[in-house]
């Protein structure tokens, strides 16, 4: 259920570096809980993706470029409210906000149920490609847990999805 912990790292430099200098950008004052500010820079790269541009040239700039590979990743993000419906062996099941495809996601350094405290939830976080596989950030906001009646009809969906060729397991590289 997790990526590699070599690319993991490399990823979650990267990652890091960029959100951190997009957090300067807002002019918030750094939290002690390092995720609550990543996650208030990656609500603002949601709210400004060209900003996105802007942090990789600063970085460069400064003589400390983010790999191709990782570049390629955060310009693939999909920030939204994603329902995390369940881990198999291999992968956790997510499905869209708006119910029309569902993804094989992994986490980086620990699994989504770990992250969130069970399964059966919804929250905000960002999805990417990465490697050939899509993977979850970890910065989780606001998680709700669904109910029995809900997860049912989110298996429902994701077993058409599955029939329809709208669940997607792997990406190009």
């Amino acid at each position: 259920m997790l990526i590699d912990p070599h690319a993991a790292q490399r990823f979650i430099e990267g990652y890091k570096a960029v959100l951190l200098d997009l957090h300067r950008e807002t002019g918030e004052p750094v939290q002690e809980d390092i995720v609550a500010t990543l996650a208030s820079a990656r609500s603002h790269l949601k709210k400004s993706p060209k900003s996105l541009a802007r942090s990789l040239a600063t970085l460069e700039a400064a003589g400390t470029p983010v790999e191709p590979a990782v570049q390629l990743a955060m310009q693939s993000l999909r920030i939204e409210q994603w329902v995390y419906l369940r881990n198999t062996t291999r992968y956790a099941i997510f499905v869209d906000q708006a119910v029309e495809h569902a993804y094989a996601v992994r986490g980086l350094t620990n699994s989504i149920d770990e992250i969130v405290g069970g399964a059966a939830a919804t929250f905000e976080t960002a999805i990417f490609k990465f490697e050939g596989v899509y993977v979850c950030d970890g910065i989780v906001l606001n998680p709700v847990f669904l109910g029995s009646g809900y997860k049912a009809q989110f298996n429902a969906a994701v077993a058409a999805m599955r029939k329809n060729g709208r669940f997607h397991a792997k990406c190009e590289p």
